[in-house]
């Protein structure tokens, strides 16, 4: 038992060393991680990049910052703040290390790292330098070669950073070493890469063009701070509907506006030059037709349609609705005669809708390598534009693609069919697929993994939704208007729709829909939520503040689910065990309140208490003073015992000079019909009357028994403190009187 105290401390030490262990093992690196310093990392100078790469050096510049922020512990000044303080020294290079102390001690960092980047006939020479502020001597140094391929995948700028970080005292961990040897995932460097492009159309004064690409960095890699801060920055220009504070005079004003108008359909004409991003999406399934047994042939068809990408029409859009957005905050727009974009700046209005088809040369090729058959198909594809435009300005033409395009081979020769056969995309507008891919935007691929591509299950764009979503809401649709729809089961708004203005029925179990679609039901404020009807979606929808989701009617009321099928399956597990749980709390609470209504209405209706009463009787006796005990029996019956004292005889205007004194002492049976707090009651009961006389020459007494009948009140004021009011009519059997009461009681023995 001595021994306990020792055990029990080393138990604790075992885990608070596990505990410190495990937080460490957490971390890409052992011991500090270089705790305590603090860096900022320059744009590296360039030297003989083309215009094409002018966005290398921010990519380097911004791998750099995340790779140092990712695999230690040291404090990195972020590239936004820090173009700030250079900005505000007037100063954008820094070239001699004086300068670099200078900005160092302004920034208030100790170390700096600076770089550049020299293309060759053959790659790129990359050298990275971090310099102490404080005695201008080199900290650790890289220099090293790589390929525009190494560049861009961010491989160069990773093998860099562990360099630098372990020439910097930082121990990684053997998986971070691991990690920094490879490539980092596809939808971080495209994130990389598009921030950086973003930040040279930001510096050449292109904000439509900037705005675009920090919108699609934070589609490729929502955990990128840098993009939201600058999507942030610019929409909140753009919305204040100014420019600067220079901006004073309307007229400059409304120049401004135009100017940024103007740069908007410079972009949107760039981008709809060719053909938006789109899929050509094709059935591996080989169908079998009619068979020609005299030629010994027979037909096959596969199954094709396009299909928008639709995060390209969501970033467009999202640019657009910005700069709507801004323009509408002006207030200036009828002043101005800027009914934009219904009335373009330029002219030819850019804003033009457009139909066309992809030529798609296929085969089908036996196992043998031969080419069994041959066809080429038009493919239809195109955008439209949203009639209200406060929304959207570019809408695929789903309703015109989603229709599954038969290709037909009509004539394949029986004995070149192999049990094994393939669909191969041959061409597409004369283009191989690879170079379709790379020139026109126009990926090739299988309808399975079409059904599986990240932004076509972020847009609920899987072939079944959207030919649902066409069956039931064309997908064209913009607003849901006219008369209460009766849908069923289950629905997809489409992405194109931004207002309801109708019911969709009562018979709905789920809905698939985008964010800030705006409902618009005139009985909106009669809705119940758990009503299984499209009103009752609308209110859940509403509450959870227009977000996008699955809406399901589920355990009785509308729930919004997110996240992928497993999840879901999660939630309304969670969901299912709390109905469980709250309707077993209820079903509890509600038999403690019955039992607590039941106890208070059995002590309410015990009435014990004591109190004082003053009436009159409007005769003899004139003043009553009283003084009253009540006693319970049962359950609303109580009994009474009192004592009146009466002052004053009622005749004195007939009798003079004659003095009244009386005495009243009863006993009642009282019904009381109490409520909470109080209540009425009604009795019966008597007692004995002694009274007496006083004249000028003789006193009298009279003694007689007496029986009364009572009706009164008492009033609650709390649980403990009543007003009563009674009145009684009392007779001696010879005549009768009424008596008047107003009193007070205290109330007591709630048992």
């Amino acid at each position: 038992m001595a021994d306990f105290p020792k055990k029990l401390f080393f138990a604790l030490a075992l885990f608070t060393q596990s505990i410190l262990c495990m937080a460490q093992n957490s971390q890409p690196w052992v011991g500090d991680g270089g705790k305590g310093m603090n860096m900022a990392i320059l744009l590296p100078e360039s030297q003989g990049l083309g215009q094409r790469q002018a966005y290398l050096p921010l990519l380097v510049q911004g791998a750099l910052v995340s790779n140092f922020s990712r695999y230690s512990a040291i404090d990195v000044r972020d590239r936004v703040s820090l173009d700030n303080i250079i900005q505000e020294t007037l100063d954008p290079s820094y070239k001699d290390s004086e300068e670099i102390i200078r900005l160092g001690h302004i920034a208030q960092v100790k170390y700096m790292m600076t770089g550049r980047i020299i293309a060759t006939s053959t790659g790129f020479t990359l050298q990275i330098n971090v310099i102490d502020t404080t005695d201008a001597n080199t900290l650790a140094s890289y220099s090293g070669f790589c390929t525009a391929v190494q560049l861009d995948n961010q491989t160069a700028i990773r093998l860099a950073s562990k360099e630098l970080l372990l020439q910097m005292g930082v121990e990684l961990t053997q998986n971070a070493i691991d990690e920094l040897d490879s490539a980092g995932s596809q939808n971080s460097i495209n994130a990389e890469i598009t921030l950086a492009k973003g930040i040279v159309a930001l510096k050449q004064g292109t904000v439509v063009e900037a705005l675009s690409y920090f919108l699609e960095s934070s589609s490729f890699d929502p955990d990128l701070l840098e993009a939201a801060s600058r999507i942030n920055i610019i929409s909140s220009d753009i919305s204040t509907g100014n420019f600067g504070e220079d901006i004073r005079n309307d007229i400059k004003w409304y120049n401004e506006w135009v100017s940024r108008l103007n740069e908007f359909e410079t972009f949107y004409t760039s981008q709809t030059k060719e053909a938006p991003p789109y899929y050509l999406v094709y059935s591996t399934d080989i169908n079998r037709g009619k068979i020609n047994y005299a030629n010994s042939t027979v037909t096959f068809s596969i199954d094709m349609f396009a299909c928008a990408e639709a995060g390209w029409f969501d970033r467009i859009n999202s640019v657009y609705r910005i700069i709507k957005e801004g323009l509408e905050s002006t207030n200036r727009t009828k002043d101005w005669e800027l009914n934009w974009p219904v009335k373009a700046v330029t002219s030819p209005s850019p804003f033009r809708e457009f139909t066309g088809n992809f030529s798609v040369a296929v085969e089908i090729i036996n196992s043998n390598g031969t080419s069994i058959g041959t066809q080429t198909v038009n493919i239809p594809y195109g955008w439209r534009h949203d009639r209200d435009t406060r929304h959207n300005i570019i809408l695929p033409r789903l309703g015109r693609t989603i229709n599954k395009i038969a290709i037909n081979f009509p004539a394949v020769k029986a004995d070149l069919i192999t049990d094994r056969l393939i669909i191969k995309i041959s061409s597409v507008d004369g283009l191989s697929p690879e170079n379709a891919s790379k020139q026109k935007r126009v990926s090739v691929i299988t309808e399975e993994e079409y059904n599986l591509l990240p932004s076509v299950l972020e847009y609920g764009m899987e072939y079944e939704n959207l030919v649902n979503a066409v069956n039931k809401i064309p997908y064209s649709t913009v607003e849901i208007t006219g008369r209460s729809r009766e849908y069923s089961g289950s629905i997809t708004i489409p992405s194109s729709v931004y207002r309801i203005s109708t019911s969709l029925g009562n018979s709905l179990t789920s809905i698939t829909i985008g964010a800030n679609v705006e409902i618009k039901l005139n009985y909106l404020d009669k809705f119940v939520i758990d009503d299984n009807a499209f009103e009752g979606f609308a209110v859940c929808y509403l509450n959870n503040g227009q977000k996008a989701g699955v809406y399901e009617y589920f355990n009785g009321r509308w729930i919004r689910f997110t996240g992928t099928a497993p999840e879901i399956s999660e939630q309304k597990k969670t969901d299912t065990e709390q109905i469980l749980q709250i309707s077993a709390e209820t079903e509890a609470r509600k038999r403690e309140r019955d039992a607590n209504v039941a106890a208070q209405e059995k002590r309410d209706s015990k009435l014990w208490s004591i109190g004082v009463n003053a009436g009159t009787s409007f005769a003899s006796p004139l003043f009553i003073l009283n003084a009253n005990v009540t006693l319970p029996v049962y359950r609303r019956l109580f009994i009474e015992g009192g004592f009146d004292l009466g002052l004053g005889h009622g005749q004195f205007r007939v009798i003079n000079d004659v003095k009244y004194l009386s005495m009243y002492y009863y006993g009642r049976l009282n019904y009381f019909m109490n409520e909470r707090g109080g209540g009425a009651f009604i009795g019966l009961g008597g007692g004995r009357m002694n009274s007496q006389y006083k004249f000028p020459r003789d006193e009298r007494s009279v003694k007689t028994a007496a029986a009364d009948l009572v009706l009164g009140y008492f009033f609650g004021i709390n649980n403990f403190s009543m007003f009563r009011f009674d009145y009684a009519i009392r007779t001696n059997f010879i005549g009768w009187n009424m008596k008047f009461n107003v009193g007070y009681a205290i109330r007591f023995g709630f048992f």
